[in-house]
């Protein structure tokens, strides 16, 4: 029995890297918003605002699974941000 894989992003990076490597995911973008979370979290450093925002997206997917009638889910969410001179 194989698992549906659900890539909770818009990256169409992420998506091709996926694809490329035999795993043809369902996408469903999470809509969350990263300005907010970021606004709320200023003394995050860049590691650890990615795992936040990461783990946001996957949530909000998980709590409203649309893009596949499957339930034997792998949901992958993530996130990634570039620091400069910090």
């Amino acid at each position: 029995m194989s698992r549906t894989v659900l890539l909770a992003s818009a990256s169409v990076a992420r998506f091709e890297l996926l694809s490329s490597a035999g795993i043809h995911p369902v996408v469903q973008v999470s809509n969350v918003d990263e300005d907010a979370i970021m606004a709320a979290n200023p003394e995050l450093g860049t590691a650890e605002m990615c795992q936040l925002l990461a783990a946001a997206k996957g949530e909000a997917v998980t709590a409203d699974v649309s893009a596949t009638q499957a339930r034997d889910l792998l949901i992958i969410a993530a996130d990634s941000m570039l620091e400069f001179d910090g």
